[in-house]
């Protein structure tokens, strides 16, 4: 997006809300007041529709903002986000192709569509497998190194382990496989293990962890596209505009022991 944007002999500003909403509008507040130009914005989570469209935030109309990868549902500005379904179904698919049937899902909660749509989409992948989706096979925690690595543990003394875990996020997926070798478990061989965004760590892990790439480059393309559209005073209907990810296939994933 910088790139696009320099181009355009425009300069950006960045702000890290660090998933506080009182952070998030006063930065809002600040840009439009401010007189910037415009606005892409990762709503933070639990951001709802009232919190962009609402009366509160009245300097925000015809205010230039496009959301890109999580969603608000019914907004009114235009949003460039990942088909996470998709993404999870790649990679539920690649598994169960690979002779898993027991799974486990480590999530990383219900405040961001990101976290909802690939919790829902990975139900959806069980029950049309005709898999049970049961309290052992849905785990909710943060996004961080130590949720995954605190629940390999649990999920190995349940009476029937899981033979894969999927995980919201690479992140997640880092501290599932630092768990293993401390358990004498090989990832990819013993249990199989996914992550999801696919940093650039996922390619150097040990083994390498199969993710889903988001197409962030295409994310920003559409969204800097957008928003100069949008800053040039073009009027059109509110774009709701779904990426489709890549499956990456590593050596963290392998078949059913």
């Amino acid at each position: 997006m910088e790139a696009r944007f320099r181009e355009a002999d425009r300069m950006m500003l960045f702000c890290h809300a660090h998933e506080t909403p009182s952070i998030q509008a006063r930065f809002i507040r600040q840009m439009a007041e401010h007189g910037a130009a415009g606005l892409i914005l990762v709503p933070v989570a639990g951001t709802t529709r009232e919190d962009l469209d609402g009366p509160q935030v009245r300097h925000l109309q015809d205010f230039p903002l496009v959301l890109i990868s999580r969603d608000v549902a019914d907004t009114s500005f235009d949003r460039v986000i990942n088909d996470d379904v998709l993404g999870i179904r790649l990679l539920f698919e690649h598994l169960y192709e690979a002779g898993h049937r027991r799974f486990a899902w480590l999530g990383g909660g219900g405040d961001t569509s990101t976290a909802r749509d690939r919790e829902c989409s990975f139900r959806q992948q069980m029950d049309a497998a005709g898999l049970p989706v049961t309290s052992d096979s849905v785990h909710h925690g943060p996004t961080t190194l130590e949720f995954g690595d605190a629940m390999l543990k649990r999920l190995l003394a349940m009476p029937e382990p899981p033979t894969a875990i999927m995980c919201f996020s690479d992140i997640i997926a880092f501290g599932v496989l630092a768990a293993c070798y401390r358990h004498g478990v090989r990832p990819g061989v013993d249990i199989s293990v996914t992550g999801f965004d696919d940093m650039a760590a996922a390619a150097y892990s040990a083994p390498a962890l199969t993710s889903v790439r988001v197409r962030t480059d295409l994310i920003g393309q559409c969204a800097s596209e957008l928003l100069l559209s949008r800053m040039a005073g073009e009027q059109f209907p509110p774009v709701r505009k779904v990426i489709p990810p890549e499956l990456v296939v590593r050596a963290s994933t392998g078949p059913a022991a």
